[in-house]
């Protein structure tokens, strides 16, 4: 069967550089902020609201494995806008 496969995984943090127009927060500020007071705000809904429908998106196209999908609802669940 060969030898065993060395699994060294790890995470690795990645920021993605867009082009700033200066109009506003960056979803990531927008999310960190919101997560600071509970999951709240109108800015934060608009970018759950997009990531959400992007997520499902990806799920109805067989994109995310059948054993994940729980687990990606969930998150979704646990970081719904709170009013």
């Amino acid at each position: 069967m060969g030898k065993r496969t060395d699994m060294k995984t790890g995470t690795v943090d990645t920021e993605e550089m867009g082009q700033d127009t200066k109009q506003g927060p960056s979803n990531s500020e927008v999310i960190l902020g919101a997560a600071e007071r509970g999951f709240k705000g109108s800015g934060y809904k608009k970018v759950f609201t997009d990531y959400h429908t992007r997520a499902e998106e990806q799920i109805n196209k067989d994109q995310v494995p059948d054993g994940y999908r729980f687990y990606v609802h969930r998150y979704f669940q646990l970081i719904r806008p709170r009013d």
